[in-house]
């Protein structure tokens, strides 16, 4: 075909509506993955890797390689742990001002409440020290138990399953409900040192312990950052105990940010676009396996959509129940398990999102284009319309598992050009950089 059969294929009115058709349903999903990739990326800080090598430097724990004993396991409460989460003396040797008391060892972490420490044991009901059962009490006497921070952590009457957001090590060994004994380690660097010496002369774990989780939530006021310190500590039956340190982040991001804003409604219109075209397809009986795709990735967004809005109220609420009371247990963990289940589902959402379009590229316009297709064979058009929106599913994947752990990986562009450069252009002389960089901090 010459230029001129093409122009008049292009232009007649079959392959004129048809093109139209494609570019308008392409033109749409792009639309929806930017504003998809624009709100995961604003709920999330932009210091992220930074703010995360912060603690994680600091706390001598190694995925995978560092093993301990109960002895160990104190000993990293008490020596390390505690002293990151409360700010330390000056550089004199004197005590810090008041102000700074609530922060953490950097000086700009805000602690959120007191830490805890939560212990899962197959035995539930009520103890004393070194876990003698303790006779059923009168309700009033219980009350005074749950108030005592001395009595609280000898106290459970509920079986419950570990939260979807922990990490372990061993997963299969903690499929059945245990019991969950806390204890609340205070707002003050006295009072973590005091409960960790009397939960540790008290023998409060022990052989028959399953697993021991240290939390502290932060709040980083300088960009709007929350994130959560997690420590899991997993007794295997050999007898070691497994450490694993996690650090979830978020940030506080609300309507009054027109570039949110904007996001959300471009997101929120599309998504009723989506809902739509879905419910016509059920109408008109054309049913197939695209349209069982297409019920997916709506479901998906649905999903995501309810997260964001869970997301801020939940958030608000437990902003609302720290400040009127600073020192009682916080309500972060909600947020930040709605956080962990919203990252991988944009990174699913977006590569579900780079497939449909590659399908609505290549079947609405490789079949009826495929003359015009001919005439660009010798062009990047194959290369942009094919490798690259695969090789933005995978760049989402990639950041969502990398993105803490490699200053490579801090953004989707950067892991999208990191991956191009390492995997296509390949420099000399930066390959064992890079492998490097992929180890944890």
């Amino acid at each position: 075909l010459n230029r001129d059969e093409v122009r008049n294929l292009i232009y007649s009115s079959k392959h004129k509506s048809d093109l139209y058709l494609t570019l308008r349903r392409s033109l749409t999903y792009l639309l929806l993955s930017s504003s998809l990739y624009g709100l995961s990326t604003m709920i999330l800080p932009s210091e992220k890797y930074f703010l995360d090598k912060n603690f994680r430097d600091k706390i001598s724990i190694t995925p995978g390689v560092t093993q301990l004993d109960i002895v160990g396991v104190w000993e990293l409460l008490e020596n390390e742990i505690t002293q990151l989460i409360h700010f330390g003396n000056l550089s004199s040797g004197e005590i810090g001002p008041l102000k700074d008391r609530a922060f953490a060892q950097d000086g700009v972490s805000f602690r959120l409440g007191p830490a805890t420490l939560t212990q899962h044991r197959d035995h539930c009901g009520f103890f004393t020290q070194s876990w003698h059962p303790q006779p059923k009490v009168s309700e009033r006497v219980l009350k005074k138990v749950i108030r005592s921070p001395l009595l609280s952590p000898y106290h459970s009457e509920t079986r419950s399953r570990l939260s979807s957001d922990i990490f372990l090590q061993t997963p299969n060994r903690f499929s059945s409900a245990t019991c969950a004994f806390t204890a609340i380690l205070g707002t003050s660097k006295t009072s973590a040192d005091f409960m960790t010496s009397y939960l540790r002369d008290a023998a409060w774990i022990d052989q028959h312990t399953k697993t021991l989780i240290f939390e502290q939530s932060f709040m980083n006021m300088n960009i709007k950052a929350f994130l959560q310190l997690r420590i899991v500590f997993e007794f295997v039956e050999g007898g070691s105990i497994l450490p694993t340190l996690t650090l979830q982040q978020l940030k506080n991001v609300e309507l009054s940010d027109l570039t949110f804003a904007a996001s959300l409604a471009t997101f929120t219109a599309l998504l009723l676009y989506q809902i739509i075209e879905i419910i016509n397809i059920v109408n008109m009986r054309q049913l197939s396996f695209l349209f069982v795709f297409k019920a997916a990735l709506c479901v998906a967004d649905i999903s995501i959509f309810a997260l964001i809005v869970l997301r801020g109220l939940y958030l608000s609420e437990a902003i609302e129940h720290f400040l009127l009371d600073p020192k009682g247990t916080p309500k972060f963990a909600n947020v930040f398990l709605l956080q962990h289940h919203f990252t991988p589902l944009v990174a699913m959402s977006l590569f579900m999102h780079t497939l449909l379009l590659i399908h609505i590229l290549s079947t609405l316009n490789a079949v009826q284009y495929k003359s015009i297709l001919k005439q660009l064979k010798k062009t990047l058009a194959p290369f942009v319309l094919l490798l690259l929106p695969i090789q933005f599913g995978l760049s989402s994947v990639v950041f969502i598992i990398f993105r803490y752990s490699s200053f490579l990986f801090r953004s989707l562009w950067k892991t999208f050009i990191v991956i191009i450069w390492q995997g296509y252009l390949k420099p000399s002389g930066r390959n064992s950089q890079f492998v490097n960089e992929l180890q944890f901090s």
